[in-house]
């Protein structure tokens, strides 16, 4: 679906009138806030569906039909009762998400509001959702539909198989190079390292100058870390005391140039 910040009712009818513009893995559509206990369990699967997924837009104010009614024109109390509703029961707790468009109706009064559901990093999923009724459960949002995880092997297979990795995965590699900071002795998680070799992967696969720089970049400072830990492990197996101090502060410069340099490029 089109970005649809910048819309007007107009636009707003055009799209969602196409028949070719049906509820997909990337946008939902919701008549209204829900208010009963069963409408803020569905919203809070909803939000965790496209946390451990790929991210995604929700448009409240729209029937399943595609009838626009609209809400009434409350923009700030509309992020209050939403954070509300997904406050609770969610662990763990750090989906991030925003207001991301406002598209006022005819009626001065209403207007259809879009939330923007983010994919959480590596190291924050899978968000499990809990209700005394129906348990603990795992959502996951795919080809248009929720569904819960159901066993271990599939979560590994959803979160650990490289072949899953796409282009937003750069959010991923930020927060690795980030955790890697100030650390005595850095370390690269399996996991970790499964992310960064998938997206360096990605990134030569395009052929393109800019993102083989961003692919060579992350491979300097993986080679930092990896002779941070070859002189440590040496100076332990000697029975020696080395300070790395040094050694951290090109890494810690290595990760800064790159978050400067590339860390909005492929988001």
């Amino acid at each position: 679906m089109e970005d649809p910040r910048g819309w007007d009712i107009v636009k707003l009818r055009e799209v969602i009138s196409s028949p070719l513009v049906q509820e997909d893995g990337s946008f939902e559509l919701k008549e209204m806030i829900p208010t009963d206990d069963s409408g803020k369990y569905r919203l809070k699967k909803e939000f965790c569906g496209y946390a451990n997924k790929s991210g995604g837009l929700i448009f409240f104010g729209i029937k399943n039909d595609k009838t626009i009614v609209g809400l009434q024109s409350i923009e700030t109390e509309f992020s209050t009762r939403i954070s509300q509703i997904i406050s609770s029961h969610i662990y763990p707790p750090t989906i991030r998400w925003t207001p991301y468009a406002c598209i006022p109706l005819e009626d001065p009064t209403k207007s259809v509001y879009v939330v923007k559901v983010f994919e959480s990093v590596y190291s924050q999923k899978p968000h499990s959702l809990y209700s005394q009724e129906k348990g603990l459960c795992i959502p996951l949002r795919e080809a248009g539909h929720l569904r819960d995880i159901t066993n271990g092997a599939e979560i590994r297979k959803i979160f650990l198989n490289s072949e899953g990795y796409y282009p937003e995965y750069n959010i991923h590699v930020l927060e690795i190079l980030k955790h890697i900071k100030g650390q005595s002795a850095p370390k690269f998680t399996f996991n970790e390292v499964l992310i960064i070799q998938a997206y360096k992967s990605f990134l030569r696969s395009q052929a393109t100058d800019q993102l083989a720089r961003i692919a060579n970049s992350i491979e300097e400072i993986e080679k930092q870390v990896a002779e941070m830990n070859r002189v440590l492990l040496n100076s332990a197996a000697e029975g020696a005391v080395i300070s790395t101090s040094t050694q951290n502060q090109v890494l810690e410069k290595m990760v800064d140039d790159y978050i400067a340099e590339f860390g909005s490029q492929i988001l």
